[in-house]
């Protein structure tokens, strides 16, 4: 028995674990020399790697296994042709099966595909020898995975399956008539009769000797190659008679169809329309309608049309494809060159299925769907459906996004990285996803919540907990009157209303009135006075059960209060109201400070309100508005009293702008002199652009500054300010549609290249970032001495390293930032900061940070003088190697921080930080970890301080695991807490395996401060440690 060198298989692993972040101190070495480098010492040898499968090493001219076998001369044509490759010992195996994998290879060998599609199922790693195999096949269409987000590659393909590929590749129409001659006709799902029975009129392929189909059974090698010669065998005999079948072609601008809607004509057999500026109308297609790639980027549309076979998508652009006022059954949409075709669905358009398997942007005005599928094959596709529109199913198996917010019956998402504006009435969430949902992110445990939804966590199918509340709710709707007393009706109210806070069911009610001061929620009736006269009341009432509610409206009158002397003296008083004006200004022409009464006429009071800030309602003081910003309407509300009566008088002025001062005018901006008390006023992208020429200056955004405008917009796009070192306040205003296109230019790259002075209070919404090194979404570099606060950023961030959400390199003062987009890079990028050498705090990143190498959920590499407190990510986080859900590498202060998306890699993946040799305390991470090899709960390697910290999340890996920590070399380690469901940890003290339960309990986390710094509530969103300081999201 050998001796097995425990020490030195430690000290390997260590290596390797430190070695994962070489690439980023290689990238650090470029632009922060004074950083040591990692020591990367140790063993060198490369990790094994499992041998590629294939089917084969070497072509074969003659195979020794095959002769005499049935299949002979097609194997052997097959491997002539360059189609099929035999096995290194010479034979060809043909009675062994194929996977799925291999079968789909030797299509692509035979059709020639080349191109390929991006492609996200999960068992499809990206290292596999069949990746680039798939992506081919997905971007042809003929493949789509299973509804969980799988393509199973490894297992053998069955006969219907392959039945179901070869229907796809030779665009069969479905006939399970064809299946009638079968013995076991009736054992074949309903799903792949069609394709079996179309497969077999084609002669592609036939039944069995004793009769049967045997739609289950594996395939072997010979009998693919065999369908795949009869398929080639008649493909160009059949492409010749699809060529001259009838179909009408519409292959010129124009309008074609009805003269009028009752005058619809009828077209038999199929319609291809291969020309923009096609425009149907009542219309009749019997067969099937294409819309052919040929239409490019143009435009077509249907109006009243109706499609009894399929409508094919396979051109148009951004320029759209209108369905408005038709009837379609299927729409499969498969444009494979260009840009994303738009659809955009108005009027009454009725939709069965639509089937989406390229990206599509999607636009629903109206009409009704009854089902969207999002294929694996049509990443960041987007669904934008409005308020009058409704969708069924959605079954959503690439990231997407869902904007509109309107109620959709039943979303099924298989993918993370998904967004969701609304609430649908149903969420399924495949094990281990999660999506974003009003801005916040659900888990498979939390989706249910949103609407009677659910996650699958078990493996097995959702159980729809839902059907029976929703029931019960519509019958407590219809059921819900109001109580009326003192003989009033629904248009005659004087008395209190009886409003139930119950109903029939158990379910429950709220009450909301959009005027509280007539009626309030519970009910109590305050008659209007005379001078209001009668007041129309709209009460609103939420009907709620388990997660589903409904709301029903009524429509009250509450009848005016008899005419007392106060009335009479509200109503002289409001007569007589009058605005005093100075300086010889008018109602149209204010430019001085007006004179707002506060008491009137008879005794009465008087109260202002105001629209805008131009005019403050207290004292009735003017602020013109800016140069640039134009005259301004505002109007003033005066609410006059006496007594229980009131009424209200509008007074709509003109306030003047301002003149633009010869300075102002003479350096590029709408007003101010650039100092502490008058700084310099920005109103447009030009006055932006001019900071960079006086940049030590005081600054202030003084309306929002929309950059989609020239030269900013195009070409390189937005050129970065140098170094700021002056002042700028957004006051709130937002900056949108920067768009920077620089992947050649010097680093850094940024709204600001480099920042020392102090920026705050501003929206940059819609940034589109890339950059080569050093790039960040607001600046690249802010340098030691520069403050960003309070600053919200949205959009999409890309390079190829050192690359954050916010920030490249940070070596000053950063706090109360939020960053919500996606961020891309080769290696070593943050969802928030890719290097951060000074402080970071109170700040979020979310979305999805992804890209090949050191990808971190936050903030790549934390200094030796770097702090991150008190921030969270939610961030998905993705790549190959080195994947880390809050920080790569830390040699600093990483204090009361939190990260809850999953994160998926390959090899050394880890919740929460691969390699610390710094001080990390209180912080926890909840999201699953993914990889193959080397995967942790919480941290790969430490060299440095680890206490009070947990992982709940779950880990899964082929190789090595482990469930918080896998080496520790030397460091200090105390009181933290993992998962033990999923996870084994090799003994490390300090280090403890509890219970989900036992996590929900603070007498678990030993000398944990629960009085100032942790706390543990029963909300089931979070029932685990939060941070007093820094809640979690789900808790708020």
């Amino acid at each position: 028995m050998k001796n097995v060198n425990t020490e030195g298989m430690k000290q390997a692993k260590l290596q390797r674990w430190k070695r994962t972040c070489l690439s980023f101190f290689l990238a650090l070495s470029m632009v922060l020399p004074s950083i040591g480098m990692v020591e990367a010492t140790g063993e060198t040898t490369n990790l094994s790697k499992s041998e590629q499968q294939t089917t084969g090493e070497k072509t074969l001219f003659i195979a020794s296994d095959i002769k005499g076998h049935w299949a002979e001369e097609v194997m052997q044509d097959f491997v002539q042709k360059g189609y099929a490759k035999g096995f290194p010992d010479g034979t060809m195996k043909p009675n062994q099966t194929i996977s799925r994998a291999e079968f789909i290879a030797l299509v692509n060998h035979v059709y020639n595909y080349q191109e390929k599609a991006p492609i996200s199922y999960r068992d499809v790693p990206a290292n596999a020898w069949f990746y680039q195999e798939i992506a081919k096949a997905a971007k042809a269409g003929y493949i789509s995975g299973f509804e969980d987000g799988t393509m199973h590659p490894t297992n053998a393909v069955t006969r219907q399956e392959a039945a179901t590929i070869v229907a796809r590749l030779q665009n069969l129409t479905e006939n399970p008539d064809g299946t009638n001659k079968l013995a076991d006709r009736q054992a074949i799902p309903s799903w792949s009769k069609g394709v079996i029975g179309a497969v077999i009129q084609a002669g592609y392929m036939k039944g069995m000797p004793d009769g049967t189909f045997q739609p289950a059974k594996p395939m072997t090698r010979a009998e693919a190659m065999t369908i795949l010669h009869n398929v080639m065998k008649t493909f160009d005999e059949t492409k010749a008679k699809d060529l001259t079948k009838q179909a009408t072609t519409y292959d010129k601008a124009g309008t074609y169809g009805g003269a009028t809607a009752s005058e619809k004509e009828t077209v038999q057999g199929d319609v291809i329309i291969n020309a923009a500026g096609v425009n149907l109308q009542n219309l009749v297609v019997e067969g099937n309608l294409i819309i052919d790639k040929a239409v490019g980027e143009g435009e077509v549309s249907l109006k009243n049309v109706t499609v009894k076979g399929e409508l094919f998508v396979n051109g148009g652009g951004k320029n759209s494809v209108y369905l408005i006022d038709s009837t379609i059954e299927t729409i499969a949409v498969n444009k494979q060159q260009g840009d994303a075709v738009r659809i955009v669905v108005r009027g009454k358009t009725t939709i069965n299925n639509l089937e989406i398997e390229t990206t599509t942007i999607v636009v629903i005005e109206g009409g009704v769907i009854q089902s969207i599928t999002i294929r694996a094959t049509a990443p960041n596709t987007v669904i934008d459906a409005k308020n009058s529109a409704e969708i069924g199913e959605l079954l959503i198996q690439a990231i997407s996004k869902v904007l509109g917010g309107i109620a959709i019956k039943h979303v099924t998402i298989n993918v993370n990285g998904v967004t969701i504006e609304g609430n649908p009435q149903k969420v399924t969430l495949a094990n281990g996803n999660s999506v974003m949902i009003n801005g916040q992110l659900q888990t498979s445990s939390t989706a249910a919540n949103i609407g009677g939804g659910s996650g699958d966590s078990s493996g097995s199918g959702p159980t729809d907990t839902t059907a029976q509340d929703t029931i019960d709710v519509a019958t407590a709707k219809a059921a819900l009157q109001i109580g009326f007393t003192s003989g009033d009706t629904i248009s005659f109210v004087t008395s209190d209303l009886i409003l139930d806070d119950s109903g029939v069911n158990g379910t429950t009610i709220s009450w909301a009135s959009d005027k509280p001061r007539i009626i309030a929620a519970n009910g109590t009736v305050t008659r209007p006075s005379f001078t209001l006269g009668n007041q129309d009341v709209t009460l609103t009432a939420t009907i709620t059960k388990g997660s589903i509610r409904d709301m029903k409206e009524f429509k009250i009158t509450v009848i005016k209060l008899a005419e007392t002397q106060d009335d009479r003296d509200v109503a002289d008083a409001k007569s007589k109201l009058e605005i005093i004006f100075t300086s010889g200004d008018s109602i149209t022409l204010v430019t001085s400070n007006l004179s707002l009464p506060t008491t009137g006429e008879h005794g009465t009071t008087i109260t202002w309100e105001s629209d805008k800030s131009y005019v403050q309602p207290m004292n009735g003081n003017v602020t013109r508005p800016y140069y640039t910003l134009g005259n301004q309407p505002v109007t003033l509300t005066a609410t006059i009293t006496k007594g229980n009566v009131y009424d209200t008088k509008t007074i709509t002025i003109t306030v003047r702008e301002r003149e633009q001062s010869t300075e102002a005018r003479d350096n590029g901006f709408a007003d101010g002199k650039g100092t502490v008390t008058e700084p310099y006023i920005i109103t447009n992208a030009d006055h932006l652009n001019n900071i960079r020429n006086h940049s030590d200056k005081y600054f202030m955004l003084a309306a929002n500054v929309d950059m989609n405008q020239s030269p900013y917009n195009s070409g390189l796009g937005w050129e970065p300010i140098q170094v700021f070192e002056g002042s700028l306040n957004g006051k709130g205003y937002k900056i949108s549609n920067l768009m920077i296109n620089r992947p050649n230019d010097s680093w850094p790259i940024g709204l600001f290249k480099m920042n020392k002075g102090k920026i705050s209070n501003v929206i940059l919404d819609n940034v589109n970032v890339t950059g080569n090194r050093v790039v960040g979404g607001f600046v690249g570099e802010n340098l030691g001495g520069g403050s960003i606060y309070n600053i919200d950023l949205t959009g999409t961030v890309a390079g190829e390293e050192l690359v954050g959400g916010f920030v490249g390199q940070n070596e000053g003062e950063v706090a109360h930032v939020t960053v919500n987009g996606t961020v891309t890079a080769s290696i070593n990028v943050g969802g928030f900061a890719g290097v951060n050498m000074g402080t970071i705090s109170n700040s979020r990143a979310m979305g999805t940070v992804k890209g090949e190498n050191s990808i971190a959920g936050f903030a790549g590499f934390n200094g030796q003088s770097g702090k991150l407190l008190g921030n969270y990510t939610t961030a998905m986080v993705s790549g190959t190697d080195s994947v880390v859900g809050f920080v790569l590498f830390n040699q600093g202060t990483v204090m009361n921080n939190y990260a809850t998306g999953n994160i998926t890699g390959t090899n050394f993946v880890a919740g929460f930080v691969v390699t610390n040799n710094g001080t990390i305390t209180n912080n926890y991470t909840t999201g699953n970890v993914t990889g193959k090899m080397f995967v942790v709960g919480f941290v790969g390697a430490n060299d440095g301080t680890i206490t009070n910290n947990y992982a709940s999340g779950v880990v899964t890996a082929e190789g090595l695991t482990d469930g918080f920590i896998d080496q520790n070399n030397g460091g200090t380690i105390s009181s933290n807490y993992f998962n033990s469901k999923n996870a084994i940890q090799q003994p490390i003290t300090g280090v403890t395996g509890v219970s989900l339960a036992d996590m929900t309990q603070k007498a678990t986390f030993n000398n944990w401060d629960f009085t100032t710094v942790w706390d543990i509530t029963n909300n089931k969103n979070h029932p685990y440690p939060y941070l007093r300081n820094n809640p979690d999201y789900r808790l708020r």
